[in-house]
């Protein structure tokens, strides 16, 4: 990897209830560093790296937890699919998620649909 995330800064939301994430700051393997903003983020960090680069006091116990967070060749991926713009709040009919982890892992494939169909 060329660049690598190591912090998340956080802003309050439209309605000032909950915070999230506004930019991110990346370092390249060079020194370089540089400040992405963005409106969606998706996190593929380790829960330890990721409660680490928040820019927002984490209480201790939940530092602590992800210190001790111990990890295996494994990955979770959450979908919940819903279309924006002209079809806003339509649910897609279908689609998947296609795992490619390397030559270590299977390679998997998740399906979703509306039927509830949900396949390896």
């Amino acid at each position: 990897m060329e660049w690598k995330v190591d912090r998340l800064n956080f802003a309050p939301s439209a309605n000032d209830e909950v915070l999230r994430v506004e930019s991110i700051e990346a370092v390249h393997k060079n020194g370089d560093r540089r400040t992405l903003a963005g409106d969606y983020f998706f996190s593929t960090m380790p829960m330890r790296e990721l409660i680490r680069a928040m820019d927002l006091p984490v209480p201790a116990n939940v530092r602590e937890v992800s210190d001790g967070l111990q990890y295996r060749d494994f990955i979770t991926v959450g979908c919940s699919p819903t279309a924006e713009g002209e079809g806003a709040g339509r649910r897609f009919a279908e689609g998947h998620v296609d795992l490619h982890p390397g030559a270590r892992c299977a390679t998997g494939r998740y399906r979703f649909s509306t039927t509830g169909a949900h396949t390896w």
